[in-house]
This record gives C-alpha cells, sequence and structure tokens, in this order.
C-alpha cells in the first residue's frame, strides 16, 4: 500500500507507511496563485482511488536566495534549426548563492536530457549552448539549481518550438 503526492500534475512523494503523511516544502520558485494537489491511494493490487483539491499559494520573492529569468528564448519561443547552436541566455540576481546549474531539456520521447551545467556562476548574465541532436518539435527547457545551502531546487521551465 502507498499514497503518491502531486502538485499541478508532477509527482512530489509518496509514503508507504499509515498513516501516509507526507510533507512538502514549497519550491519558493513556484508562481503565485492557483495549484491543484492530488493524492493517489494504491492498495497491494495498485488498485487506485484519488482526490484533488485547488490551493492558492502566495509566496514572498524576498525570502528567495536568488532569481533566475530566462532572456533569450522565452517560454513559446520557435527557433529555427538553421541557427543551431542556439545560445541560452539568463540572468541571475545574487550568482555567489548558486554552487551549481545543470541545463535541461525534455525531447520528443518525453525524456529528460541534460546538455549543460555551469558551477560557480560569477556573473548576472550568463549564455550557454544548446547543441544537440534535435528535430524538429516541442521541447521543454528547465534548470536545476544546487544553492550554497546544499539545496537542489528545481526551476519552472520554458517551452520552446524548434522549426527546420
Amino acid at each position: 500500500s502507498r499514497v503518491e503526492y502531486f502538485l499541478d500534475g508532477l509527482k512530489v512523494g509518496t509514503s508507504y507507511e499509515a498513516p501516509y503523511d507526507f510533507v512538502y516544502q514549497v519550491n519558493p520558485f513556484l508562481n503565485n496563485g492557483e495549484h491543484e494537489i492530488k493524492a493517489m491511494a494504491f492498495d497491494d493490487l495498485d488498485n487506485f482511488n484519488e482526490a484533488k483539491r485547488k490551493i492558492s499559494i502566495q509566496l514572498d520573492n524576498a525570502d528567495r536566495q536568488f532569481n533566475i529569468f530566462w532572456i533569450s528564448p522565452t517560454n513559446g519561443d520557435t527557433l529555427s534549426l538553421a541557427n543551431k547552436p542556439f545560445n541560452l541566455k539568463l540572468n541571475i540576481d545574487n550568482p555567489q548563492n548558486i554552487q551549481k546549474i545543470d541545463f535541461y531539456y525534455i525531447d520528443l520521447d518525453n525524456k529528460s536530457r541534460l546538455f549543460n551545467y555551469i558551477i560557480a556562476p560569477q556573473q548576472e548574465d550568463i549564455t550557454v549552448l544548446w547543441d544537440k541532436d534535435l528535430s524538429p518539435g516541442v521541447y521543454k527547457l528547465y534548470l536545476t539549481v544546487k544553492d550554497t545551502l546544499g539545496n537542489l531546487i528545481s526551476m519552472p521551465g520554458i517551452i520552446v518550438n524548434i522549426e527546420e
């Protein structure tokens, strides 16, 4: 038996023992506003039942140790394969609070792929290359950040369309 917990469709945890509690530490980069939480209870045969609730989250951005902003491309942009490799540009407030940034994309087979990383960024404006074998289609780009306190934080991603 187990209970799986989801936030906005993404699995955030599992509990295997009664009373099936789960404590979720809210990602400080989660967008303010309405979100959906879901719990799925499974028995030993994997039969399940689920419950969903809408919740409102309001976070104080001042509590963040750093901020990262996509400069280029931005969410919804279309990129041409003729312009490959792609320069991804980001701006970081307080880069001294970051140990490492890993850059990922989700490919057309829905697999997450690491394509670049930066250790201890020094500048506020950074550029990384995305030069993997890519086909036309829709991709999600996202980051995971390890801060100087050792926390691993998944950043909200962007969606880009790649055309011939």
